[in-house]
């Protein structure tokens, strides 16, 4: 799924439907927008303005390592790889191996 989960109305959704039709140790690679590069909180929102993958409407859901691991394992998966540094430190890449059942 590169560039492709932002997008979805309820992206944990997808993950039990996936797990639904996948081997023990199948995997699932997902790349989208994190956030603007380096970015922290007490940045505020500036960044965000000038950030480039910011496509809302379109982007419905701008997602962390902590949601991407709880629905994760919600779904019978776990994260085996997070990285940040893709684009600059601004498009995340997560790859999920689903468990057994």
């Amino acid at each position: 799924m590169t560039h492709v989960i932002e997008h979805l109305p309820r992206p944990g959704e997808i993950f039990i439907e996936l797990a639904k039709h996948m081997a023990v140790d199948g995997k699932i690679y997902i790349t989208a927008p994190f956030r603007p590069s380096l970015w922290q909180p007490e940045q505020g929102f500036e960044p965000w303005l000038s950030y480039p993958y910011l496509h809302v409407p379109a982007h419905l859901s701008y997602l962390s390592e902590k949601w991407m691991r709880t629905m994760a394992a919600r779904s019978g998966f776990e994260v085996i790889r997070w990285d940040v540094s893709l684009d600059g430190y601004q498009v995340f890449e997560a790859i999920l191996r689903k468990l057994k059942s």
